[in-house]
């Protein structure tokens, strides 16, 4: 699923041939809250990132690197911990967490398995993929809710999904969007390391329950040549790499609409245009931003990238480096003017997902 702790950001699992349907909401049953920990000084202003050395203690960055205050979860919470984008709130699922570090509402999809969960791009909404308790890792039918925390779980539809996984790439109520990737797991040359690909994505309309787009790309066995995909946080585009290019694309008509030099997208800037997307560079050696419809490099590193994430509203991104002595991450936000902005060094950072499928981990 996509919940990132620091820079791990673990994906899912590759379909035959989807077919989105819809099937009737069952009904969901209260649950009982686990007693918060004590809370430490919350942030005071938003948007905040979160660096944590524990996966306990979420100690607030503001955009410009000023540090403000920190959140001590529950213990319940245990170390999947995923912030929403602007840092009000914390989810450790099925709780969603406050930032003076309560529990304030829990998640409730019944009996079924969750399968993949990942903030809107306002912060205050979730989408979520299901499957049936007894389903087996090949998912079927899997069901797509949103959620307001503190109020039943909303149906939307279902995918189907047949020999992988869901990935939620983009989650937007508030544009009618949500990405949904179907991530497989190959190994090089069929036995050797793993690597994950991306073989579909589908566009859905939230208000209609369907797919207004939906792509399908071919597998390989060589991580050099594998598909990745990544959507902007309103889902308006998405960023296709295969063979050293990535490609931009209308996310509702797969219409090219810009094409970048890069092995693999990271993500994109969280204004309303996208405007910025990071990539790794195709060589292998390091990240760059792109502003993509420009076809402009505003800044670019030697050193190797694992994420990048928007801050939301802005024409910024953060991009998470190794740090030199590959320990930890270098924390570096960059605007579309090229101007960075050291937010920290040899850090380890708690990211919000929707995340890159390559991100931290193949499981």
């Amino acid at each position: 699923m996509a919940l990132c702790l620091a820079t791990a950001c673990a994906p899912s699992l590759p379909s035959k041939s989807p077919t989105p349907t819809a099937t009737p909401a069952p009904s969901s049953v209260p649950s009982a809250l686990p007693s918060p920990s004590p809370s430490l000084d919350p942030p005071s202003a938003w948007p905040v990132v979160y660096t944590t050395s524990d996966g306990r203690r979420f100690d607030a960055l503001s955009w410009d690197g000023t540090p403000d205050g920190a959140i001590n979860v529950p213990a319940v919470a245990a170390t999947d911990v995923t912030p929403s984008p602007d840092g009000r709130m914390l989810l450790a699922w099925p709780w969603v967490i406050n930032a003076q570090g309560a529990i304030t509402a829990t998640i409730n999809v019944g009996s079924a398995a969750m399968r993949d969960v990942a903030w809107s791009a306002s912060g205050d909404q979730l989408c979520i993929v299901t499957s049936a308790a007894n389903q087996g890792p090949d998912g079927g039918a899997l069901r797509i809710d949103t959620d307001t925390p503190g109020a039943p779980v909303h149906f939307v539809g279902t995918v189907s999904i047949f020999a992988g996984g869901p990935s939620i790439a983009a989650c937007d109520p508030a544009t009618n969007r949500l990405v949904i990737l179907n991530v497989y797991h190959a190994h090089e040359g069929g036995g050797g390391p793993a690597f994950s690909e991306v073989l579909a994505t589908w566009v859905f309309s939230l208000s209609a329950g369907k797919a207004v787009y939906h792509a399908s790309y071919p597998g390989t066995d060589s991580g050099l040549s594998a598909t990745q995909v990544v959507a902007s946080p309103n889902g308006r585009y998405l960023a296709v790499s295969r063979d050293g290019v990535t490609d931009v694309r209308n996310a509702t008509t797969g219409q090219l609409v810009g094409a970048v030099s890069g092995s693999m997208g990271l993500g994109f800037s969280g204004d309303a245009d996208a405007s910025l997307l990071a990539v790794v560079a195709a060589h292998g050696n390091g990240p760059l931003v792109w502003n993509w419809a420009s076809r402009r490099v505003v800044w670019s590193s030697t050193q190797d990238a694992q994420w990048a994430f928007p801050d939301p509203g802005a024409a910024e991104i953060l991009v998470g480096v190794v740090h030199a002595n590959e320990g930890l991450d270098d924390l570096i936000a960059v605007t579309a003017s090229g101007r960075t902005i050291t937010l920290g060094l040899n850090v380890m950072l708690s990211s919000p997902c929707p995340c890159p499928v390559e991100a931290g981990l193949a499981y």
